[in-house]
């Protein structure tokens, strides 16, 4: 995707010129809110809802004094400042505050990370190599190029977040991914459906915008079955499922303002058939 020609993202430019001195041969991505706000906003013009003044890194690390050493270097910049008291984020000269996100070898086998010395707060960092692996390009002003974590990824990850944050962020998550499963046909899938994706048209009572929910599974779906990884499919229906299953929505489901909650619950179950379908067509 080129935004090179997006003068208001020239400060985005600068910061990832320092990042890449920064963090040298580390492999690193975009990730959360500036992620959707770049693909979605600037890339085909969709109107975020909520704008974000903070910055997600997700790092490719080896071990915790990978990860500390890589955070000094930012530091050494001057492009950057410490957050006092909170290790993960650093805050820009012009106060943007970054959340530097490690995984890769500092995971625990159930996909999180402990930050030392204490273990807290603990974060689940489950599916970022595979993230990274599946990230788009993008390029920025100042000659600069960045990854950013793809929607169908940018989904999942919402949707995680979505059951462990539910309490300190009631319904921003969940908003997140109606939102992105709402507009997916209108960030560069639209033509898809008259492709490879053609029997979406045959769908009862066709709906634009629940098709493109139901491709977003898809291609989410795709991505976890390349991976040989379909207990990520299953862990997304663990929490999706009791939101939709009965007459009255599910505890995250019924945070989302009440005049979204019918069409919200039928992107969700639009998606999920997408998802499971992907299953289904898995011949290994």
């Amino acid at each position: 995707m080129d935004l090179s020609n997006r003068p208001e993202l020239a400060y985005l430019g600068e910061l990832a010129g320092v990042i890449h001195s920064g963090l040298g041969n580390t492999s690193w991505l975009v990730i959360g809110a500036t992620a959707r706000d770049l693909l979605m906003q600037y890339g085909h013009g969709i109107q975020v809802r909520r704008a974000t003044d903070d910055i997600d890194l997700a790092i490719a690390v080896e071990d915790w004094s990978h990860f500390h050493r890589v955070r000094q270097q930012l530091l050494d910049s001057d492009a950057f400042e410490e957050v006092p008291g909170v290790v993960h984020q650093l805050r820009s000269e012009v106060g943007i505050r970054f959340d530097l996100i490690p995984f890769g070898g500092v995971e625990r086998e159930n996909g999180t990370i402990a930050w030392p010395p204490d273990g807290t707060p603990e974060l689940t960092v489950g599916g970022f190599t595979e993230a990274l692996e599946n990230a788009q390009t993008v390029f920025l002003p100042g000659n600069q190029r960045i990854r950013v974590i793809s929607l169908p990824m940018l989904v999942h990850m919402k949707i995680i977040a979505s059951a462990e944050r539910h309490l300190r962020r009631p319904g921003v998550d969940l908003s997140d991914v109606v939102f992105i499963l709402a507009n997916y046909l209108e960030c560069g899938h639209r033509q898809r459906l008259f492709e490879d994706e053609n029997d979406l048209l045959d769908t009862p009572d066709f709906d634009y915008q629940l098709a493109g929910a139901i491709l977003a599974g898809r291609d989410l779906g795709r991505i976890w079955v390349a991976a040989d990884s379909t207990r990520q499919i299953e862990a997304l229906k663990t929490i999706l499922l009791p939101q939709i299953a009965d007459d009255r929505p599910g505890p995250l489901l019924s945070q989302l303002p009440a005049p979204q909650l019918e069409q919200s619950a039928q992107l969700l179950e639009s998606f999920l058939h997408g998802l499971a379908g992907t299953l289904k067509n898995d011949q290994r």
